[in-house]
């Protein structure tokens, strides 16, 4: 009877134990993954007819997406809005940051980031180059539709003016930034095959 109850205790805290280093290692992947983040705002170039600066982001979204999945993907884009909002210096240097910068024009496509990262994720699952397509496309499109509606709001225009403004001059760099993250997950799927 003792030897199976210290049987017992050992596997329940061998339970315990590993289910500590795996939420130790999910909190280090979605830290590393905000910070990904705040150093791909900063990669920004202003545009000068436009509020809305071309950043790297969507495509650090999309690998972390693609390499973390839906849940710590998403976990890691809320971190980053919260380190934002906080006035720690990760949004894009282009804007005023902190809540201002989710305010203002470009708060749209900050705040759809944990949403087309969740997208994005899910759709990796699959681990094929037709889901990640998808998965990549249906987080740009929320990321332009939110995005877009919320310039509308903050710059006081129509759809068709924030189309021209905040959607229309970035789809070329979008589609150049899928293609990349696409690519390295195949990659990395393939090696790991």
């Amino acid at each position: 009877m003792r030897i199976e109850q210290a049987e017992q205790t050992q596997r329940l805290e061998a339970a315990i134990h590993s289910r500590q280093l795996s939420m130790a290692k999910d909190a280090g992947l979605i830290v590393g993954a905000s910070v990904l983040m705040a150093l791909s705002a900063h990669i920004a170039f202003p545009i000068p007819f436009d509020s809305v600066p071309f950043t790297m982001q969507p495509l650090a979204m999309l690998l972390i997406a693609f390499f973390l999945g839906p849940r710590r993907a998403a976990a890691s884009m809320v971190l980053y809005l919260c380190e934002g909002l906080s006035g720690l210096p990760v949004f894009s240097p282009a804007g005023p940051g902190g809540f201002a910068q989710l305010a203002g024009p470009t708060g749209g496509f900050l705040m759809a980031t944990p949403f087309a990262a969740f997208i994005a994720g899910y759709f990796a699952q699959k681990k094929n180059i037709l889901a990640l397509t998808v998965g990549a496309l249906a987080a740009e499109v929320i990321l332009f539709a939110f995005g877009a509606s919320w310039f509308t709001v903050a710059t006081h225009t129509t759809m068709a003016q924030a189309a021209t403004l905040a959607v229309l001059p970035f789809l070329p760099g979008e589609v150049l930034k899928i293609a990349i993250a696409i690519s390295a997950a195949s990659l990395w799927d393939r090696r790991n095959a």
